[in-house]
């Protein structure tokens, strides 16, 4: 596997990299801190959150005939000086053209991707990585964007494992299709021996479902997900998972936000459920003011097992 995925990554990166002086590149980021009150039910903390602050730089160079090569270099930066690694996030290097996007290096699932635009308090305590399974980033990948074709798009990523001397490059895989209309975006994805990036973070099979309906003012819509053990799983794994949010855009610059998140176990008596509630106010185009609640559960022969609510304000400006 190594052998294998090492000779794609050179090949990719000798005609990438050697345009590299001459290629356009982009530097963005954003600054994402928060205030919360956080209260588990035998203590309350008021704390400072990064949210997944970043800097990155991107860029392509025209490798003539409808050929480019791309790459991404994009590192999480702790504003809240906690920590002071710079954990990476999508970083690759790869060519795009006619045939569609292949890529190397760290990335999102296509399952991750697929329901995305639903996560209204993505990288924040209301993340519904906190309750589902599947919100995965993983190294080593090779990933195939295809074209547009029929308002559809497919997605491929294989995972090298590159930990054993079988490993083969179909060992883990995540897949999704999608198809967008003037209105409606809907969509499915699979991924098959994934070692989850949330909530259980073991290796997983797992099948979700998506749909969801935007316009100028209102997006709503949501997801299904059905969860079991994968090859390198120890035990058995079943569990359901759904999600909906919606948002709604005010006159003035407002933006009304609500989600929930829940899943059940069907092996033991355990379900998990998360409810947030916020608005964001646009300062600026880059710039937005905050204010959300979460309210988290989770029960185990009904019984509650795990709790919390926050409450926080925040800012947030992209570059």
């Amino acid at each position: 596997m190594r052998n294998n995925l090492s000779f794609i990554a050179l090949s990719l990166a000798a005609v990438t990299l050697s345009a590299a002086a001459n290629a356009d590149v982009e530097i963005y980021g954003k600054g994402f801190v928060t205030l919360e009150n956080y209260d588990n039910g035998s203590e309350t903390i008021t704390e400072t959150n990064s949210n997944a602050s970043r800097i990155g730089f991107k860029g392509s160079e025209d490798l003539g005939n409808g050929l480019k090569a791309v790459f991404k270099i994009e590192r999480e930066v702790d504003l809240t000086g906690e920590s002071s690694e710079l954990k990476a996030r999508n970083t690759y290097v790869g060519l795009k053209g006619s045939f569609g996007q292949a890529i190397i290096g760290i990335h999102d699932s296509p399952t991750k991707d697929l329901s995305k635009k639903l996560d209204l308090f993505n990288d924040m305590t209301g993340d519904y990585k906190n309750v589902i399974e599947g919100e995965t980033r993983a190294k080593n990948v090779l990933r195939y964007t295809s074209p547009k074709f029929s308002n559809t798009v497919v997605d491929v990523m294989f995972i090298g494992d590159e930990t054993t001397d079988n490993s083969g490059i179909t060992d883990s895989m995540s897949l999704s299709a999608s198809w967008k209309g003037d209105n409606v975006v809907l969509g499915i994805s699979q991924d098959v021996n994934v070692k989850s990036g949330s909530f259980e973070k073991d290796y997983l099979n797992l099948t979700r479902v998506m749909a969801y309906y935007t316009n100028k003012t209102l997006t709503v819509g949501g997801f299904i997900q059905q969860a079991s053990e994968g090859d390198s799983y120890v035990g058995e794994y079943d569990r359901d998972s759904y999600h909906v949010s919606a948002a709604y855009k005010l006159d003035g610059g407002y933006t009304l936000k609500a989600q929930y998140s829940a899943g059940s176990d069907n092996l033991v008596d355990q379900d998990t459920s998360m409810l947030s509630l916020g608005v964001d106010y646009k300062l600026s185009k880059s710039t937005k003011v905050l204010a959300m609640f979460t309210d988290f559960e989770k029960n185990l022969d009904g019984v509650v097992s795990k709790e919390f609510r926050s409450l926080g304000v925040g800012i947030e400006h992209k570059f």
